[in-house]
């Protein structure tokens, strides 16, 4: 079985992700995409901003719901303190030994720093990378062994630009699916204090 990864705050959930997700799965021929929302994301510890994770968990839940091969994971929110990739990956790997193959799957500025990363050469023994393009950071001719570029068009989208213009009260509904937009609005995320 072919197993694709996609990790990330999800804050919010949002076309790039999905975009991700469904080019990741046409070309590499994926069974399964775990969507695992990040408990507390090694990169936003001290943020206060990050939503609830029980609030990004079900806007992946909304978003996702509808896509036979796509799931939720709660792995890294069982898991009590910071998310780390590498201790994720050995989860899996215990409930997909090999010959199941791992695809973790991430945009070419977590390529960028992945030497920041916790155990990054074991993070690159316990998976094949799918790396997609993203803009400002620029794509090596050749990748190291178990990594596949994505082909697809450069993601700009940001979720703190999504955030912002939600404070504002923009329509991001070309962004973020209906489900989740609506899930927005009747909790009240990212609203700004006395707004």
């Amino acid at each position: 079985m072919k197993i694709g990864i996609l990790g990330g705050s999800f804050d919010p959930v949002h076309a790039g992700h999905l975009s991700l997700a469904r080019e990741s799965e046409a070309q590499f021929k994926l069974d399964k995409i775990l969507f695992i929302p990040a408990r507390i994301p090694p990169h936003k510890q001290e943020d206060p901003s990050l939503a609830p994770a029980s609030h990004r968990a079900r806007m992946v839940e909304l978003a996702i719901s509808g896509a036979p091969r796509w799931e939720l994971s709660d792995l890294e929110l069982r898991r009590p303190g910071v998310s780390y990739t590498v201790e994720t990956l050995l989860e899996l790997r215990k409930i997909y030994p090999e010959p199941h193959q791992i695809f973790f799957i991430v945009g070419a500025d977590s390529l960028a720093d992945l030497k920041k990363w916790k155990d990054p050469e074991e993070i690159l023994r316990l998976s094949e990378w799918i790396v997609a393009p993203r803009p400002a950071f620029p794509l090596p001719g050749k990748l190291p062994p178990r990594m596949h570029w994505l082909k697809m068009a450069p993601l700009s989208l940001s979720a703190s630009e999504l955030r912002e213009k939600i404070q504002r009260g923009d329509d991001v509904s070309q962004w973020v699916p209906q489900k989740v937009t609506d899930y927005i609005r009747r909790t009240g995320l990212y609203r700004r204090e006395g707004a």
